[in-house]
């Protein structure tokens, strides 16, 4: 909240959490520490001094130890975006691609962010459209970590999906059953 005391490299400037991507990371607290199913929302903006930022779901674990995994959007400022699944085998750190996609963001415009999991089902929207999906095999529950995030950030919502059936979790999310965008199918309807 505009107000509270922040970590060095960050200010308030007009509502926007504007921050200098030394803060490394950023765990995005709620009163549930881990998450199986969850969907972080929010609204980012490319600082004119650069840009970037790794958002993580299900994250366990330390990034260079054993048994750390995380599903990730490894740039969330970036065109284009993009899924994967970092791990940590032996000491040696891997990152698998699992979705990209081109966003029709321009520079320096806002951009409302939605990175969700449910069940197997792995879901990125930009501006409350779709625009990558994936899979992933092994769902388990993890911390919600925004790191190395250089921008500018306002509106964050932490949405726990964790007790909710796929059905329900999806309407939750504006999709329907099969977990197609609500506002597309309309359109198409039309």
């Amino acid at each position: 909240t505009p107000g509270s005391a922040l970590p060095d490299g960050a200010q308030w400037d007009s509502k926007w959490l504007v921050t200098n991507g030394a803060i490394l990371p950023v765990v995005l607290h709620h009163s549930k520490t881990s998450f199986t199913n969850t969907a972080f929302r929010a609204t980012i903006k490319k600082d004119p001094t650069g840009a970037r930022g790794i958002l993580a779901l299900r994250q366990r674990g330390n990034g260079g130890k054993e048994g750390f995994r995380a599903v990730q959007v490894p740039n969330v400022l970036g065109n284009p975006v993009e899924m994967a699944i970092q791990t940590s085998v032996n000491g040696t750190q891997s990152l698998q691609a699992l979705s990209k996609s081109t966003v029709d963001v321009g520079d320096g415009q806002a951009r409302t962010l939605e990175f969700c999991a449910v069940g197997s089902h792995l879901f990125l929207r930009i501006n409350g459209k779709t625009v990558a999906r994936a899979n992933d095999e092994k769902p388990q529950a993890g911390e919600i970590i925004l790191s190395q995030f250089k921008g500018r950030i306002r509106d964050i919502e932490i949405i726990n999906l964790d007790g909710l059936s796929e059905v329900e979790a999806f309407k939750l999310l504006g999709m329907d059953e099969k977990g197609n965008d609500l506002p597309v199918l309309a359109a198409k309807q039309e």
